[in-house]
């Protein structure tokens, strides 16, 4: 049986208009006008802005001069350079615990204390060595050294405070750093 040729063309225009009509019936469905609400509560969103706030959000690098003063025999400790860049650190690289001999920095916010890490003290480096069979320690003073310390800076921490821990010496205030200025 041969079909005639406008029952093909009957056919494509009915598949032609069934499509129109699904697509019509969709889009009106779809653009009702509502307004899709944010499944983010309000208080939701302001704890993430307080999250945001909290997290680290720079690196600062601190440059130092310590010396020793040869006539009272305490250490001075001089400022070189401040910078800091908009970034995350890795990991944390210093001790958590005071060795014999080390300076503490602690990073202030609203007068509190909110982190804080121990350094070797750069004046007194102590070294273990193998002598023979056996393991000896030995502590080395310098009169005078340069270092560096890179630290994570949240928003709001505004000092660092930079003090000596010495073995069987009461531990001192060397520096405070004031973070809001430049």
């Amino acid at each position: 049986m041969k079909r005639s040729p406008n029952c093909c063309k009957n056919k494509c225009s009915f598949q032609l208009i069934l499509n129109t009509l699904i697509l019509t019936f969709t889009f009106s469905f779809c653009s009702t006008g509502k307004i899709v609400k944010d499944p983010v509560t309000e208080s939701e969103k302001v704890l993430i802005e307080e999250t945001k706030k909290e997290q680290p959000n720079s690196i600062l690098f601190l440059s130092f001069l310590i010396a020793k003063d040869s006539l009272s025999g305490q250490s001075t400790l001089t400022l070189i350079d401040k910078k800091s860049i908009v970034a995350s650190l890795k990991n944390n690289q210093y001790q958590a615990t005071p060795n014999e001999n080390s300076l503490s920095f602690e990073v202030m916010k609203d007068n509190e204390v909110v982190q804080f890490f121990y350094i070797e003290h750069p004046l007194l480096m102590s070294v273990e060595y193998e002598e023979g069979v056996e393991m000896k320690r030995n502590t080395f003073e310098f009169q005078k050294r340069e270092f560096f310390v890179r630290m994570q800076i949240s928003n709001g921490q505004s000092k660092v405070r930079i003090s000596e821990i010495i073995k069987n010496k009461e531990k001192k205030n060397l520096l405070t750093i004031d973070l809001t200025t430049q």
